[in-house]
């Protein structure tokens, strides 16, 4: 027969695990989008930096630099100053990015 002092013992001990593998989720997620925040900042910065240069070398690029700020736009992030390189939420629309891209 089971002890059911045991049973319990070993279902209380697989909620604290589950809480602890419930929080190292949670800080995983955290970090995983602190992540990708500054990487898409880095990214857009970085294509920042190409289009200014570009726009010195070849003024007539102006154009190519929208489009790849609204691809950056549609892919899910911000593009204005305010919040430039953060995530949108889902549904989320930025008048502030929208004004940038028109």
């Amino acid at each position: 027969m089971v002890d059911k002092s045991e049973v319990l013992a070993t279902l209380n001990r697989l909620e604290i695990d589950l809480a602890d593998t419930y929080a190292i989720v949670g800080t995983m997620k955290d970090f995983l989008n602190d992540t990708l925040t500054e990487n898409t900042q880095l990214r857009l910065e970085n294509d920042r930096l190409r289009a200014r240069l570009d726009e010195l070398e070849n003024p007539s690029k102006v154009v190519d630099r929208l489009v790849s700020l609204q691809k950056i736009y549609d892919e899910g992030f911000h593009v204005c100053r305010t919040y430039y390189g953060k995530v949108l939420e889902d549904g989320e629309n930025c008048l502030l990015c929208q004004e940038v891209l028109s």
